[in-house]
């Protein structure tokens, strides 16, 4: 399956991730999982989150969880407000362009944090 940066429909995208991950890392990853802080379960509406995709990953004693986050939305760096956008680095600004954009970066700290 081609990955690539253009937006797809995103129920179909999940399903064709969760097909790949099926195919290649069987039994190894959980779909759909919500999450809440301990300290915020009483908020009102910080009480969930979904993880599209957690795999977990073994290396000898090493155990490594992985968090997937499907989004099928143009994904870009910071804009300067002109329609000029940085590109997609692991140390930059990670931006969905939903209505309004969101900062994906941001959504999987909170949620490696719960």
């Amino acid at each position: 399956m081609p990955l690539s940066n253009t937006p797809r429909i995103g129920k179909e995208f999940e399903r064709q991730t969760a097909a790949l991950l099926e195919r290649v890392l069987p039994l190894c990853y959980l779909q759909g999982v919500p999450i809440f802080r301990a300290d915020a379960a009483m908020l009102q509406d910080a009480m969930a989150n979904e993880l599209d995709f957690i795999v977990h990953l073994k290396h000898g004693r090493r155990h490594t969880l992985l968090i997937i986050e499907c989004k099928a939305v143009l994904l870009t760096g910071r804009g300067d407000g002109r329609g000029n956008y940085d590109p997609l680095t692991p140390s930059g600004h990670w931006v969905a362009h939903y209505d309004p954009e969101k900062q994906i970066k941001e959504q999987l700290r909170a949620q490696r944090q719960a």
